[in-house]
């Protein structure tokens, strides 16, 4: 397998595509080809061996639980198993959907399992239970990590589309601090004095993500925490990209929010720099559309303390 670009998918030139159907399913395929799937698969493996290649999907599972299972708050699970299904046609095998937990309650399969995950053909791997000792430099250091996410050949972030009162909106950069293992995650980086933005992009810097995607059939807005006030819109869409830097831009542009306001896309282009945007696919904005403003944002630093949120 190639590794030269693999170390840094940030800053390569790829497109981001929207696509908007009145299918979730034809959404998802349109997004996947728009947004050059097969090509980014294509040259991870090279001339490896599909059944051979370990793939680990970052959906976002546990934000069920952070917002009272309120619609539009966590990935659809039908997409997520369709992209399997897809991956299952390209001769892969080795394939796991994960989460990790949030605080002490319910494990992640089990609420996987309630959502409608079935684990045929795949695996269901709740990154709190499974830790080893790694070292991710910067803010992170010495810290646990999951094996299945650290040992991928393919990294996939597959979120969802919903505003964030602490950061504007959650996107596939934000949804891997859920790769981090620890449940009660709002504790751990606070009396760290770290924000969660830094975790994220050390994340991002240790292990790559290599594909990108964003769950808009529904979406959710609103100006405090998911699920708590807002309302769940109707989108249609599915966003996809190799270069999942340029892909929170396209979605704060669709959201009407200023993507460089949002402090995970700033901690991005301080390590990777200016990204060239390629846009395709409906890239109107979405409307109406209730978004925090500067204000909120800033008071909920204030109120939680640096590095307080916790994304799911």
């Amino acid at each position: 397998m190639p590794s030269g670009e693999r170390l840094s998918p940030y800053t390569r030139a790829v497109p981001v595509f929207v696509k908007r159907s009145t299918d979730k399913l034809q959404a998802l395929a349109g997004a996947l080809d728009g947004g050059g799937f097969s090509d980014e698969v294509e040259r991870i493996v090279d001339d490896g061996d599909p059944a051979a290649t370990r793939i680990a999907i970052k959906a976002n599972i546990m934000g069920a639980v952070a917002s009272g299972e309120a619609e539009a708050t966590y990935t659809d699970p039908q997409l997520v198993e369709s992209l399997i299904g897809r991956l299952r046609e390209y001769g892969f095998t080795q394939m796991s959907v994960v989460d990790s937990r949030l605080d002490a309650g319910e494990s992640m399969t089990e609420v996987a399992a309630r959502l409608g995950y079935h684990a045929d053909g795949y695996e269901l791997v709740d990154l709190s239970e499974e830790t080893d000792p790694f070292d991710y430099g910067g803010v992170l250091g010495r810290h646990p990590v999951s094996p299945t996410w650290r040992d991928a050949d393919i990294r996939i972030s597959f979120a969802k589309n919903k505003s964030q009162w602490e950061c504007f909106y959650s996107g596939a950069m934000a949804n891997v601090l859920g790769c981090l293992p620890e449940p009660d995650k709002r504790r751990w980086y606070r009396g760290r004095g770290h924000a969660a933005s830094e975790c994220v992009r050390t994340a991002l810097a240790a292990l790559p993500v290599h594909f990108g995607l964003v769950d808009a059939w529904t979406s959710r807005d609103g100006r405090g925490r998911p699920g708590r006030g807002g309302k769940m819109r109707q989108t249609g869409a599915v966003l996809a990209s190799a270069n999942v830097i340029a892909l929170d831009w396209v979605m704060g542009e669709k959201m009407g929010v200023d993507p460089a306001l949002n402090p995970v896309m700033q901690e991005a282009l301080h390590r990777w720099g200016r990204i060239e945007l390629i846009r395709r696919g409906d890239l109107m904005p979405w409307e109406p559309w209730e978004r925090p403003g500067p204000t909120t944002v800033a008071l909920a630093g204030l109120i939680g303390g640096r590095g307080a949120w916790t994304i799911q």
